[in-house]
């Protein structure tokens, strides 16, 4: 009987010294597994307040854009309001042209000794 009082006695023993060994092993490798989810910037804490951050940046760009898109729809109105004529003269100055029109592209040349454009066209290209 004493033998085996003694083997339990030891096999508690051996338990309770390898819980004292391991539990601090496994804490500190819990905590160091914490530290890089929470720090990493590849899938951690971090990247998820990266991408808020890109979120909120990305929200107050399209109501930004709306804002400009509505500004830009009223100033159309009030423009075809008073003379349709202002916006093709407008686009036809932003190089746009009608669906149909050819546009020709005039070069010109420096004169030799003056520096002065010559405007009279040399030569005629079709786009």
């Amino acid at each position: 009987m004493a033998s085996s009082h003694h083997d339990s006695s030891f096999g508690s023993n051996l338990i309770n010294r390898l819980r004292h060994l391991l539990m601090p092993g496994l804490l500190l490798l819990f905590l160091g597994l914490s530290v890089y989810l929470v720090f990493n910037r590849d899938s951690g804490l971090l990247l998820i307040l990266d991408l808020k951050d890109e979120r909120d940046r990305l929200q107050h760009e399209v109501e930004r854009l709306k804002t400009e898109k509505t500004e830009l729809e009223h100033q159309i109105q009030r423009l075809e309001a008073v003379d349709p004529m202002v916006i093709e003269e407008e686009a036809r100055r932003k190089g746009m042209v009608r669906e149909g029109e050819e546009v020709y592209r005039l070069k010109y040349q420096e004169l030799p000794d003056s520096g002065k454009v010559d405007k009279r066209p040399q030569t005629l290209e079709g786009r």
